[in-house]
Order: C-alpha cells, then sequence, then structure tokens
C-alpha cells in the first residue's frame, strides 16, 4: 500500500481549492511513491465525523500500513507535505 496524502474539504472553500493544486501536482510529481485522495465533507459527512473535522481543509497523512500518520489542517505547500511524510519515517 503506498502511503496516501488525503484531503477532507469542501468545493467552495478557497484554502481547499488551492491545496487540491497542490494534491494534483503531489499525483503527478509522485506517482507510484504516494496516493492523494479528495473528499467532499458536504456528501460524504460519516467521514467527517470519523475524524472530527472542525475546519477545512483538513490533512490525513496515511503511512503505508494504514495508519493515521498525522492530521493537520490548512493549506501546505508540496514541500511540506513531502517532509510530514518524510518525518513520520516514510521512504520516498
Amino acid at each position: 500500500m503506498l502511503p496516501t496524502l488525503k484531503m477532507l474539504s469542501t468545493p467552495t472553500c478557497p484554502a481547499c481549492v488551492q491545496m487540491s493544486r497542490v494534491l494534483d501536482e503531489i499525483k503527478e510529481r509522485y506517482a507510484g511513491e504516494i496516493n492523494t485522495e479528495k473528499i467532499n465533507v458536504q456528501e460524504d459527512r460519516e467521514t467527517a465525523r470519523q475524524y472530527n473535522v472542525m475546519y477545512v481543509p483538513t490533512l490525513l497523512f496515511v503511512g503505508r500500513d494504514g495508519e493515521i500518520l498525522k492530521q493537520d489542517v490548512g493549506c501546505k505547500p508540496i514541500e511540506e507535505v513531502i517532509e510530514t511524510f518524510k518525518a513520520a519515517g516514510v521512504v520516498l
């Protein structure tokens, strides 16, 4: 299983739109190394409750074993996303 960055967001949130671009860049630059997933919390309220989402975008850094390595909020640059995975011990 590949490490995954899940973004829980809404389509009208400006920071979510910006972070969506970062996920697209990760998908392109790290194909085969990191998966990305976008979850609309307006449509998937159960997942929002599961992770206690209070603000969007909420980012879930998921390891190869499916364990949540970190949960964070806000728009992050690609370099910070990659560093978060590396700091959690994910080899890319």
